[in-house]
């Protein structure tokens, strides 16, 4: 397994998306191993969450190491693994058409929101969404587990995040009657 992930890397290094040879893409692609990207590999019926977090992930390295949005692309999908990867050979092919000649050149945004309707699509923020809406400190919840939840689930509803007295008053309102 070792010696193919090696063999990736090396025909990674040694082509770009198009196909041609790229100078800049082995010094990129050596940055991005050695920040340690985490592995993504798109399971069924997994919390859309950890596809999220993923991206995150992906978009700090990125961040600090590389603009082309084109490198960005090819290192990120090459953090691809088991279904996910399936999806994305599947995606690559649809963009290519029925011409089927060479292989489409996808650039960040694209590649986040094709990633984004597969593995957390609108009616999964959707749920997010309601479930900070719904959120209330119950049972032996602690203050601090009830605002990890609120923090971890506030940008579902980013229109809290404008407006500092609503933002205050929901967190209040989501609070025991007791405290």
């Amino acid at each position: 397994m070792e010696m193919v992930m090696e063999n990736m890397l090396n025909f990674m290094q040694g082509m770009h998306l198009t196909g041609q040879a790229n100078p800049r893409t082995p010094d990129i692609v050596d940055r991005f191993q050695r920040l340690n990207p985490p592995i993504f590999r798109g399971k069924a019926g997994a919390d859309p969450s950890e596809s999220e977090y993923w991206i995150e992930q992906i978009e700090k390295i990125f961040n600090f190491i590389c603009d082309d949005e084109g490198e960005k692309v090819g290192c990120a999908t090459f953090m691809l693994r088991d279904e996910a990867n399936q999806w994305w050979k599947t995606m690559q092919r649809t963009l290519q058409g029925s011409g089927g000649q060479g292989t489409p050149i996808v650039i960040g945004a694209q590649f986040k929101e094709l990633f984004y309707a597969k593995y957390f699509p609108l009616c999964k923020k959707t749920e997010k969404a309601r479930e900070f809406m719904d959120l209330k400190q119950t049972g032996d919840m602690f203050v601090a587990q009830y605002e990890d939840h609120f923090t971890r689930l506030i940008k579902y509803m980013p229109i809290y995040n404008l407006d500092r007295e609503a933002k205050a008053q929901k967190f209040l309102r989501g609070l025991k009657l007791e405290i």
